[in-house]
């Protein structure tokens, strides 16, 4: 009796004896890396209202405090923004300083890897 694909998941493949998904004798597995794209208007504007300050930012450097990055740091998340500081991730989302670009994983890029999958039927 065949088996048949009935789930495909991140971490394996469920067969099923029933006739219900495809035949799986040769299957294709495609990952790809998240997408870089450029900012949205809502991503520019966060950006663009970052407020500064001058005097504190040289006051910072020269006492070594951490006023201007502890207020970077709130007003991204009051933005609920966290991922355009370009620490780290947020709903798969991640700036990049260097592009002035968000890596995007909603956003299907290059591809990175296929795996195939054989089996004996």
């Amino acid at each position: 009796m065949p088996n048949h694909n009935s789930a495909l998941q991140s971490n394996g493949v469920i067969l099923s004896p029933d006739a219900k998904g495809t035949k799986a004798s040769l299957m294709e597995y495609k990952v790809f890396n998240p997408a870089l794209r450029g900012l949205t208007p809502e991503e520019q504007n966060i950006l663009d209202n970052r407020p500064r300050d001058i005097k504190q930012e040289e006051r910072d450097i020269m006492t070594d405090t951490s006023v201007m990055y502890h207020r970077d740091v709130a007003y991204f998340h009051s933005s609920d923004a966290d991922y355009l500081r370009g620490c780290g991730c947020q709903d798969g989302k991640r700036y990049d300083h260097r592009t002035g670009k968000v890596w995007d994983e909603t956003i299907k890029g290059t591809l990175d890897r296929v795996y195939k999958i054989n089996f004996i039927l």
